[in-house]
């Protein structure tokens, strides 16, 4: 299932989108996008999603992390 956010706007959006929803949950979550010159498939985007959504979520939980900073390039 993908969620309608990477559909509509892609992975930068819909990361963004993710990063500030965390942002509630009391460790300040940093996002930064560099530029990248190659258009990614639906599929690898929708695969980096879920990689880095799972990434944030364990350093949230598990990590004891302070702040969490998720660089795209």
């Amino acid at each position: 299932m993908m969620p309608s956010m990477l559909v509509n706007y892609g992975l930068v959006e819909a990361l963004g989108e993710y990063c500030d929803k965390l942002k509630s949950s009391g460790v300040p979550v940093f996002y930064q996008v560099f530029r990248y010159s190659q258009p990614l498939t639906e599929s690898r985007e929708m695969t980096l999603y879920r990689v880095a959504q799972e990434l944030i979520n364990n350093c949230a939980k598990y990590a004891e992390a302070t702040e969490i900073l998720v660089q795209l390039q």
